[in-house]
């Protein structure tokens, strides 16, 4: 009795953009999580500047955006201005005895949400879809 056997065209190809696809999910999520983080800073910077009574807006510029490689994140940070307490953001988020809250970072995290996971939802899809078309 003879072996048969079945080709089949593109197979190859197949596996190795199947293959390819966690790195191509992972590229197209780490740049809607950079914008996203980028978003959430300008907001935060945003609402801080309009419930401060000065035009100091240092506390608003020390507003930062770190990549961390290992666990795949961007961390939105706000830290004191060089010179002023260290929990000077943490003052004004959550407010203190004599002086009510200000909150900036949560809320733009918080706005951030819905947009994100949208976001994060076509650009996996459309790097599926184009990996293995």
């Amino acid at each position: 009795m003879a072996d048969s056997s079945v080709t089949i065209t593109g197979l190859d190809e197949m596996r190795r953009a199947v293959d390819q696809l966690p790195a191509t999910v992972t590229a197209a999520l780490k740049t809607v999580a950079k914008r996203s983080a980028q978003r959430i800073e300008g907001d935060a910077a945003r609402r801080l500047r309009s419930q401060q009574k000065t035009e100091a807006h240092a506390l608003a510029d020390a507003i930062t955006i770190t990549e961390d490689v290992p666990n795949k994140q961007y961390i939105v940070t706000s830290s004191a201005p060089a010179g002023q307490p260290a929990n000077l953001p943490i003052w004004n988020e959550h407010g203190t005895s004599k002086m009510p809250a200000r909150p900036y970072m949560r809320p733009a995290a918080d706005a951030e949400g819905p947009t994100y996971e949208r976001e994060v939802a076509a650009a996996a899809t459309d790097a599926v879809s184009e990996a293995l078309s």
